[in-house]
Order: structure tokens, then sequence, then C-alpha cells
């Protein structure tokens, strides 16, 4: 476990030490702080002026979302070079040679890279959680709880990339692990909408009922994101299947896991 602690630090040192890393964090600050008109403007709707409160509750939903979905991007385009560039630079053979176990090396490099992407999406959803503190006098409940939740979607996206990286080519890795996360949107959004009451109000019995088995079965990548959003309250979240969406990504991270260890551990260095 001590190995694998290291590999997870050195890793994240890795990482961070790019000058890229704080460009594209500084950049997405910068971003976040030009929408600070979302958070303390003055609107009217309907010639009533609208509760600053209210509006900086919603902008900061809004963009939960926005920052959990660009984060997921960012951990696929960390975890593509994981273990090609240890491949052409003689890392892998560096650390392996220390007699580091190759279960230890594969689960530390993949740790690392989940570390930084959580710690890039962590920042963001702090900024915006001060920024609507600053502007309204808004601090949404369970709002950084919220993103902690969601660090196991990037667990999934590092996970599945790693993986399929010894096999792809890292772009391809990458595109495949990103169209599954793609067809979890579309599931669990249609999933959610279909159980709106706006839309259970005009919807006929016969196009009710469960939904197909393999969308229960499915990674469950955007009802995590309803599910953590919801702990901000003043969101509805309906569930789909039997698991909670936490309990159904968990279990794939674990599957994923192991299937990383196995197919490094019979991988040719």
């Amino acid at each position: 476990m001590l190995e694998l602690f290291r590999i997870t630090l050195f890793t994240v040192r890795d990482q961070v030490r790019q000058r890229s890393f704080y460009i594209l964090l500084a950049v997405c600050i910068f971003f976040i702080y030009s929408m600070r008109g979302c958070f303390g403007g003055s609107y009217m709707v309907n010639g009533q002026e609208v509760d600053n409160a209210a509006l900086a509750v919603v902008a900061s939903q809004a963009t939960f979302h926005l920052v959990a979905n660009a984060s997921l991007l960012i951990a696929a385009l960390l975890a593509m070079s994981a273990f090609s560039r240890d491949d052409s630079d003689g890392g892998a053979v560096l650390f392996l040679s220390r007699a580091v176990p190759r279960w230890g090396y594969v689960l530390g490099r993949g740790l690392g890279v989940w570390a930084v992407s959580f710690l890039f999406m962590f920042a963001l959803h702090l900024s915006l959680f001060l920024l609507a503190w600053s502007q309204a006098g808004v601090a949404t409940a369970g709002y950084l709880s919220a993103s902690v939740l969601c660090s196991l979607n990037l667990l999934f996206v590092v996970l599945g990339v790693a993986l399929l990286s010894l096999y792809l080519p890292d772009f391809i890795a990458a595109l495949v692990s990103l169209g599954v996360v793609g067809v979890s949107y579309i599931s669990d959004s249609a999933h959610a909408l279909m159980n709106s009451e706006l839309v259970q109000g005009n919807l006929p019995p016969e196009l009710g009922g469960a939904p197909a088995l393999w969308r229960v079965a499915w990674p469950k990548i955007m009802l995590l994101q309803q599910a953590a959003s919801s702990l901000m309250g003043e969101v509805h979240f309906e569930n789909m299947g039997p698991l909670h969406p936490a309990v159904n990504v968990g279990l794939y991270v674990f599957a994923l896991g192991a299937l990383l260890v196995f197919a490094f551990s019979r991988r040719e260095i």
C-alpha cells in the first residue's frame, strides 16, 4: 500500500508541474468570473424583479453541471497518456525495476490522474461557490459535497480510458469512454424528462412503463450527477432501477479497476 501511495503522489506531482495545467485552470476560473453578472444582476420577468438569491441558486445549479461535464473531458484527456507516455520514455520500466508490484503501479497512476482531475473540478466548483456567496450572499448547502460525489464519475472515465488505452490508440480509447458517457446522458436525461410532472400529466398510459434492462444496467453517469445536484436542494431526482447511481457507478469503477490490473499484469513491458 505504501508503494501505491508513492506512485499516486508522484503522478499528482507529475501532472500539476505542467504549465498547461495551470493555464487551463486559470482560463476556466477567468471564464467563471466573467459570469458574475448571472449571480448578482437585476432582471425583470413579467414586470417583476427576480430575487437575486433565487437567481443565484439557479445559476449555481446550471454552472455546477457545466463544470462537472467539462471535468469529464479533462479527466479523459489526462488519462489518455497515463501509460503510453511511460512506455515511450521508459517510465514503466523504471518503476517496475524498483520492485513495485504491477497492480500498485497501474492503480497508482490511475488514482493520481483521478486526484488531479478531481482537484481541477473541485477548484472550479469552489470558485463558483465563492462567487455566488460574494455576489448574492447565497451559500448553497451541499454544493461542495455534490462536487465530491461527482468525483466517482471522474474515476470511471479515468479507469475506462486507461483500460482501453492498453488495446486501442489513446484518442480512440478516450472517444469510446466518452461515448459511453454520452449514451448515459441521453438515456438518463430521457428518463428524467419522461418522469417530470409536465410530461407525466400529458403522457398517454401506454407510453409509460419500466425502462429497458440495458438502460437500468448502463453506467448512471448523468443520474449520479443529478443525484449530486439534489444535495443542493430544490432539485427533483428520479432514480432508474433498484440501485442508487453512486452504487451503480461504484460497481463499474471496481470492475474497471480489476480489469485494468488483470490486463496490465499480462502485458509485456
